[in-house]
């Protein structure tokens, strides 16, 4: 019962402070950026969560479910996870690079943009079957870790990008660099 209490607080605490940053995240970003940069950062992201949680999903379910079970060929089930996530990735890169490319010139802004939405999907998809490894393997204070280091290093890269200049593309490189560096820093 100790380890249970112990592990429910050790998540709550790590939620609670990636919100509170994410929250801070967003504050910042709609001060510094224009009303039209921060539609284009808020629909990429938005992009991104709704292939991630609708596509990607399942991914993490199936981490959860067999990682856990001590019967299961965890190298089988790794490498068909792996698998899988590699596919819909190259097949949403391809349909995002393809249809950016249907607009014309007009849309050059938006290709630079589709082309970072599609390297943080490949990252955020990447940091959320790590952050699903961590919960099965019941390492809460890994994935707390990763919660609060993604969280963090999105929040300082994106602020400083964007306060240099880089505007929509600052922001979605923080957004990058923080789901990449929370999955390479904490293992």
């Amino acid at each position: 019962m100790q380890t249970i209490l112990k592990h429910i607080s050790i998540y709550f605490m790590a939620r609670v402070s990636a919100a509170v940053i994410n929250l801070l995240t967003t504050v910042l970003l709609t001060y510094l950026l224009t009303p039209a940069q921060y539609g284009k950062y808020a629909l990429v992201m938005a992009g991104i969560g709704f292939l991630s949680n609708v596509f990607f999903g399942w991914l993490g379910a199936s981490i959860v479910r067999y990682f856990s079970d001590e019967r299961c060929n965890l190298n089988a089930v790794a490498a068909a996870v792996i698998g899988g996530w590699f596919i819909l990735n190259s097949l949403f890169s391809l349909i995002a690079v393809g249809t950016s490319w249907l607009f014309g010139r007009e849309a050059s802004e938006w290709r630079y943009l589709v082309v970072w939405g599609i390297a943080i999907l490949w990252t955020q998809t990447w940091y959320d079957l790590c952050l699903e490894t961590h919960r099965s393997r019941l390492n809460p204070k890994q994935y707390a870790l990763m919660l609060f280091a993604r969280s963090f290093i999105s929040l300082v890269i994106s602020v400083s990008l964007v306060r240099s200049g880089l505007g929509t593309a600052g922001a979605l490189v923080g957004a990058f660099l923080g789901a990449a560096g929370a999955s390479v820093l904490i293992r």
